[in-house]
């Protein structure tokens, strides 16, 4: 967190130079035709006579003028307020709009290298653009309102101290919950008079909240104090002093008889200090009513998840359906397969989800807090990415990763036009049956068993397109798809 709120406090130039040359007017390149930000190519309708140096002349006259004034009045200069233009990254930001690549292809005839630099620029700007999105949703107005809430705390550097202490007392109530005592250490060594204080009264309290416990730990110590001091020792011996006198008086047997009792209490009391205390009573009923307390929890858990599931899925199921129906180039697909299909694809995108740095602590922290709304926006801003080709073409998202898995990669945009097997489960017309290139065709009927097919020579893909090798060696399908 820290290291995105310095991006933030210590990269406002960088972000304010991609803001301003998109939005207010660069002479390179901008949003829809003659509004704000619009491109102006020399030469072009809209262009400023005299090319740049106009344009330059026109500005340094009315910032001169603007000057003037403001001095004249003794009053500092109001800029007019800038309106918002037309958002410039339309779609996913991974292919050129159609009048962004109208406007390089022009530009290439004329100025390839500045052909290039706009290319290089809108890419760049949708890769800045996706990195807000999934870490602000709410855009560049989120990440200005968490810096300027950073730099009330005292800035990037306040945070981190912040941050450092939050730590080090979230250790002192970890020792404090689970009765560490190296927690005494910390206090002796930082606050060593206020200990001194604060135990007396931490004894009595004790004894107030638990008597049990504090009576057997202080008859530990007074049991310790007295044979340390060779009391219970001395009083025996005195015991056998008194009663080697053959004649003893009324008085001394009485006086013998209470130092005889006093010394049974004692050993009482070291008794009770070693004993171990009794097991709280507990309601017979209680482990039932804490079983149906959880089964509850569960429920609603579980509730609440299949809730989020379905909001998730009615976010991410759309763009998987359009994006292969691109893949399919116009191929008919069945129910059944496109369900297979879905359901991969979100496997990669959990796997993918679950690899994330504490993904799974943030995710869990929002379905134990019921928070529908945060667990949706969390959800779909760090799915969304997962689904399609970065930007850099090192990751090929997950729906392009799932097809080629299932009908591979040689049928990526072949446009051949599938054949569809009619519901008698025979091939429709046009489609080949007997032997191909070693693989022979096979009724649905005749489809083999589990146990005839060499499951190690058959993968998953395989079966899926209704193919197998077979523990005979023999290379059967019954399904449309003539295997390659």
């Amino acid at each position: 967190m820290l290291n995105l709120l310095k991006l933030f406090s210590d990269g406002r130039a960088l972000l304010s130079m991609f803001c301003l040359m998109f939005a207010a007017g660069a002479p390179a390149i901008g949003g829809g035709e003659g509004g704000e930000g619009a491109a102006i190519i020399p030469g072009e309708e809209g262009a400023p006579e005299g090319g740049e140096e106009g344009a330059a002349e026109g500005e340094s006259t009315t910032e001169a003028g603007a000057a003037e004034g403001a001095e004249e009045d003794g009053k500092p200069e109001v800029k007019p307020e800038v309106q918002a233009s037309k958002p410039l990254i339309e779609g996913d930001g991974r292919t050129l709009p159609n009048d962004l690549r109208k406007l390089v292809a022009d530009t290439k005839a004329t100025n390839p290298a500045m052909a290039a630099k706009i290319k290089d620029l809108y890419f760049g700007y949708a890769g800045l653009q996706n990195k807000i999105k999934q870490n602000f949703p709410g855009g560049l107005e989120e990440a200005i309102k968490l810096r300027d809430a950073v730099e009330d705390l005292a800035g990037p550097e306040g945070v981190e101290e912040i941050a450092n202490e939050v730590t080090e007392w979230r250790g002192i109530d970890q020792m404090l919950e689970t009765g560490n005592p190296a927690i005494f250490d910390t206090m002796a060594k930082q606050f060593p008079e206020g200990l001194k204080k604060l135990l007396p009264t931490a004894v009595e309290m004790w004894a107030d909240s638990d008597p049990d416990g504090h009576d057997r730990h202080m008859s530990g110590v007074i049991i310790g104090t007295l044979n340390q001091n060779q009391i219970t020792g001395d009083i025996s011996r005195a015991i056998d002093y008194i009663e080697m006198e053959a004649q003893k008086s009324p008085l001394v047997t009485k006086a013998l008889d209470l130092i005889k009792g006093a010394l049974g209490k004692v050993d009482k009391i070291a008794q009770f200090a070693q004993s171990k205390p009794k097991a709280p009573e507990r309601n017979p009923g209680q482990d039932a009513i804490d079983q149906r307390d959880r089964d509850v929890k569960q429920k609603e858990t579980t509730l609440f998840v299949k809730e989020l599931s379905g909001d998730v899925d009615g976010f991410t199921n759309p763009k998987i359906d359009a994006e292969l129906k691109k893949l399919l180039k116009g191929k008919p697909i069945t129910d059944g397969a496109k369900n297979v299909f879905f359901t991969k694809v979100r496997k990669v995108v959990a796997d993918k989800l679950r690899a994330q740095p504490k993904f799974l602590e943030k995710y869990n922290a929002l379905i134990d807090a019921r928070s529908r709304d945060g667990a949706y926006k969390f959800l779909t801003t760090r799915m969304d990415p997962l689904l399609f080709p970065s930007l850099d073409g090192k990751d090929r998202g997950a729906i392009e990763q799932v097809f080629e898995e299932l009908y591979g990669k040689a049928t990526l945009g072949s446009g051949t036009k599938k054949k569809v097997v009619t519901p008698a489960g025979k091939p429709a017309s046009g489609a080949p049956a007997g032997k191909v290139e070693g693989w022979i065709k096979v009724s649905p009927d005749k489809a083999p068993k589990p146990d005839e097919i060499d499951k190690k020579r058959t993968p998953f893909e395989m079966g899926f397109r209704k193919q197998a090798i077979l523990k005979n060696g023999k290379k059967v399908y019954w399904g449309d798809k003539v295997p390659s």
